[in-house]
């Protein structure tokens, strides 16, 4: 199958990230994903100050990240599919998640990360009967398309805010 304009671009993105720090080309478009949701997760978390790490960030707020990761991996997903590429979610949402909580020891963060999952669901489900949800959802979208189209490190700010907006309001 030829490579969609989205696929590429997310190629793209994670391929300058990997030269970035002196590693080879990415080897396809499930670890494309995998990387730049990585990044995405881990440029959020660093500028709002919620680095991953035992004793600087409680489970609470972990499990927060964890959903987040879920939020734009199924955008990246949905994406895709629309371009005719499947990739299994579940593998890079745990892919990303191991690295991104790679700090905790692997079985605390496994049950960051299926609780991050769990309360995506439930996020999900809620957007069924709440406008404000499946607005925020719909930011997201624009935010994710815009970010992988344009290549723009700038938009990570636009992830902020999305962050900081899903963990005020998961903190409540």
């Amino acid at each position: 199958m030829e490579s969609s304009e989205y696929s590429k671009s997310l190629i793209a993105i994670a391929d300058r990230i990997n030269h970035e720090n002196g590693q080879p080309a990415t080897k396809g478009i499930e670890d494309a994903t995998t990387l730049v949701l990585t990044h995405i997760i881990s440029s959020v978390q660093a500028k709002a100050n919620h680095l991953p790490v035992e004793g600087n960030m409680n489970e609470t707020d972990a499990v927060i990240g964890a959903t987040f990761i879920c939020v734009i991996c199924s955008q990246l997903i949905l994406d895709l599919r629309d371009e005719g590429i499947e990739l299994p979610i579940n593998n890079v949402t745990a892919n990303a998640g191991f690295a991104a909580f790679q700090f905790f020891d692997d079985q605390k963060a496994a049950t960051i990360i299926q609780n991050g999952m769990m309360q995506y669901k439930a996020l999900v489900k809620s957007g069924n009967s709440e406008q404000n949800i499946r607005d925020y959802i719909e930011s997201v979208s624009k935010a994710v398309y815009a970010y992988v189209i344009s290549k723009d490190e700038r938009l990570i700010e636009a992830f902020l805010s999305l962050y900081m907006s899903l963990y005020s309001a998961l903190k409540r």
